[in-house]
C-alpha cells in the first residue's frame, strides 16, 4: 500500500501556542468534506469502501482551485452516496481531532444519504446523536445541508424530509449551500417562509462566488440567522451595517476561501474588516478533509497576519457560541446544554 499523505495542513504556519490552546467553535463544516487519504485509509481498515485506490485519491492532492476540488468531489460521490455508516466513522475519527485542538462545540452539516429510508435514517442519525458521548469537552449538532437547485419538486421534496427529521430532534437546523448561480432564494421565498414559521434555523451561504446582491437575497427571502463566506459583503456599505443591526452572524471559512473563491491573499480576507468593525462571526474549515486545514491551521493563518491575543479568541468564541444551532429549541425537544464550562453569553463588545 502507497505511504499516505497524512492529513495535517498548517498552510505553512508556524505552530502558535495561544491560539492551538484557545477553546474553539466551529459553525461551518460540511460532513462530505472530512474525507482524506489519512481518514479513508482508517476506515479502509476497518472494512469500508474497500474499492476506493487510495493511491488514486492521493493523486487528486493538493486541492487549489475550483476545477481540482470538483475532481475530487467526482471521485468521491460513488464512495459516500447514501453511505452514511462509512461518514459515521469518519466523523468519530474527525471529532477525535477537534477535540485535540480544543473545539468545544462543533456544527457539522450532513447531505448525501438524506435519502435513505426513514427506518434506516432514524437509526442513522441516533448514532450519530450519540458519537460524541466518549468524548470529553465537545459536543456536536448537526444541519442538513440542501444544494442549491433550480429544481422545485426536488428541492421541495427534500425540505419536507428536513422539516420532517427537525420536528423528530434529529437535526438542528438547515444549510443552504451549492452555487449561487444556481437559483435564487426568492425563487423559493414561500418555503423559507414555512421554515421561518416552523421555527427552524436557517443558514445560507451566499457572496461566496456571486455580489453583495446574493447576500441580500439571502437575507431578503430566506430569513437566516447565519450566512455563509459573505465574501462580498464589503462590497456594499450597507450590509455591514444591516450585519450588526440585525446581529446575523458570518461563518468565514479562510483556506476554502482562498483555494475556491478568488480571495488571491489572506490579507485581502473581508475577516479583518470584520475584525475592525466588531462583526459576529466565526472561524471555520468547510472541507478540511479536501483543503488540509485544521481549526488550529486556521487560526494561526490569520494571526499570522493579524496577531490577535487570548481576549480576541475568547470573543469569537463568544460569538461563535451565541450564534450556535444547537443551543436553540430543537425540534419539539428541549434546548440542549451548551457544553461544560462554556457560557453562550451575548457577543462582547469588538476587541481592538
Amino acid at each position: 500500500m502507497p505511504s499516505v499523505r497524512q492529513f495535517n495542513c498548517d498552510d505553512g504556519q508556524p505552530e502558535n501556542t495561544m491560539t492551538d490552546q484557545a477553546e474553539k467553535a466551529e459553525l461551518h463544516c460540511h460532513l462530505d468534506g472530512l474525507l482524506c487519504p489519512t481518514y479513508i485509509k482508517a476506515v479502509q481498515a476497518k472494512g469500508f469502501c474497500s474499492g476506493l485506490d487510495l493511491g488514486k485519491l492521493q493523486r487528486l492532492y493538493p486541492i487549489r482551485n475550483l476545477d481540482e476540488w470538483s475532481r475530487l468531489g467526482e471521485f468521491l460521490a460513488p464512495f459516500v452516496a447514501g453511505n452514511g455508516k462509512l461518514l459515521l466513522e469518519v466523523l468519530r475519527l474527525h471529532l477525535k481531532a477537534l477535540a485535540a485542538q480544543n473545539v468545544r462545540y462543533a456544527e457539522i452539516m450532513l447531505c448525501s444519504f438524506l435519502r435513505t429510508a426513514d427506518d434506516r435514517l432514524h437509526q442513522l442519525l441516533h448514532e450519530y446523536q450519540n458519537v460524541a458521548a466518549d468524548l470529553t469537552g465537545i459536543k456536536v449538532s448537526y444541519l442538513w445541508a440542501i444544494g442549491r437547485s433550480p429544481d422545485r419538486a426536488r428541492f421541495e421534496q427534500k425540505i419536507e424530509r428536513v422539516i420532517s427529521l427537525w420536528r423528530q430532534g434529529y437535526i438542528h437546523g438547515l444549510a443552504l449551500a451549492g452555487n449561487e448561480k444556481a437559483c435564487k432564494v426568492k425563487d423559493y421565498a414561500d418555503i423559507f417562509q414555512r421554515l421561518a414559521d416552523e421555527g427552524i434555523p436557517v443558514e445560507i451561504h451566499a457572496g461566496e462566488w456571486c455580489g453583495p446582491d446574493s447576500i441580500w437575497d439571502a437575507l431578503e427571502y430566506g430569513y437566516p440567522r447565519r450566512i455563509g463566506h459573505a465574501l462580498s459583503l464589503f462590497d456594499d456599505p450597507a450590509l455591514p451595517k444591516h450585519f450588526e443591526k440585525n446581529n446575523v452572524h458570518i461563518e468565514f471559512c479562510p483556506t476554502s476561501n482562498l483555494r475556491l473563491s478568488g480571495v488571491r491573499r489572506i490579507e485581502d480576507h473581508p475577516i479583518l474588516k470584520a475584525m475592525d468593525c466588531g462583526l459576529s462571526f466565526s472561524i471555520n474549515t468547510d472541507d478540511p478533509g479536501h483543503f488540509e486545514c485544521t481549526m488550529n491551521s486556521e487560526y494561526r493563518l490569520l494571526h499570522a497576519v493579524r496577531p490577535f491575543d487570548a481576549g480576541t479568541c475568547q470573543h469569537i468564541l463568544r460569538n461563535s457560541l451565541s450564534a450556535a444551532f444547537g443551543n436553540l429549541p430543537q425540534g419539539r425537544a428541549q434546548p440542549d446544554a451548551p457544553p461544560d464550562g462554556v457560557s453562550t453569553v451575548a457577543p462582547s463588545p469588538p476587541v481592538s
